[in-house]
C-alpha cells in the first residue's frame, strides 16, 4: 500500500463501522497511539470520540483539501500533510504542524534517526 492509499490525519471522514448509532459524516480523523494501526474519530461539534477504529470502518473524503505546498510526512505509521516544523527538545525531535480539514492546525511530536529530505523541507519553513 502506498502513501496515496492511506488516510491523511486531519481529514473529515464518514463512519460506517459496527457502532450503527454513530454512523455518519463529519468526524475528524486522528491517530490512535494506544492501538497501533487504528484511528480515533472525533466529532468536532460534540467532542465525542470513537477510539480504536479500523481503517475499513470509515471513508475519507476523496477531495484534496490541503494546501498544495504541504509535505506528506509519516509519523509512527500515520500520514500527515505537514506545514512546517518547530523545535521538539533535541536535534532529532520536532513538532510537526499539520493541516486539518476543518481549517485548524494540529501538531505531533516526533523523533527521527536522521534528517530526511522531508524533515529538511519542514525545518526550512519553521515559523518564527
Amino acid at each position: 500500500m502506498s502513501a496515496a492509499d492511506e488516510p491523511v490525519i486531519g481529514s473529515l471522514v464518514t463512519y460506517h463501522g459496527s457502532l450503527t448509532d454513530h454512523w455518519g459524516p463529519g468526524y475528524l480523523l486522528l491517530p490512535d497511539l494506544a492501538h497501533e494501526g487504528r484511528y480515533v474519530l472525533a466529532d468536532p461539534g460534540t467532542g465525542r470520540e470513537l477510539a480504536a477504529v479500523r481503517p475499513g470502518s470509515f471513508t475519507a473524503s476523496a477531495e484534496r483539501w490541503w494546501p498544495a505546498d504541504t509535505v506528506l510526512f509519516n509519523v509512527a505509521g500515520y500520514w500527515y500533510q505537514a506545514s512546517h516544523s518547530e523545535p521538539g527538545g533535541s536535534d532529532r525531535a520536532r513538532i510537526v504542524r499539520y493541516f486539518t480539514q476543518p481549517g485548524a492546525m494540529g501538531g505531533v511530536w516526533c523523533s527521527f534517526p536522521e534528517k530526511t529530505p522531508e524533515i529538511r523541507a519542514l525545518d526550512a519553513r519553521r515559523l518564527p
